[in-house]
């Protein structure tokens, strides 16, 4: 792990967009995901920027319920991401 945390962090986020970019390329149309639109995302990667919109709570949870696989990414300092929680309760339903 690099010393100091921007490091880390900067690493982290490239390993994510790299694997955007991969399932991306690899899967077309079938794959749906990206970087959420910002500011921010708009000039470090607009080749992966989605529209605000599909990142609303409520429509996030309607795309990842239909999805057939969903994807987490290590959250900081290795521990489980975020999104994973979210995946594990909705097979409950």
């Amino acid at each position: 792990m690099p010393k100091d945390s921007r490091d880390y962090v900067a690493e982290l986020n490239q390993s994510r967009l790299s694997l955007v970019r991969a399932l991306k390329e690899n899967l077309g149309e079938n794959f749906t995901g990206g970087i959420m639109e910002d500011a921010y995302s708009k000039q470090v990667c607009p080749d992966v920027v989605v529209p605000i919109e599909i990142c609303t709570r409520e429509n996030y949870l309607q795309l990842m319920k239909k999805a057939d696989i969903c994807i987490a990414t290590t959250g900081l300092y290795g521990s489980i991401g975020a999104k994973l929680p979210e995946y594990l309760a909705a097979v409950r339903y």
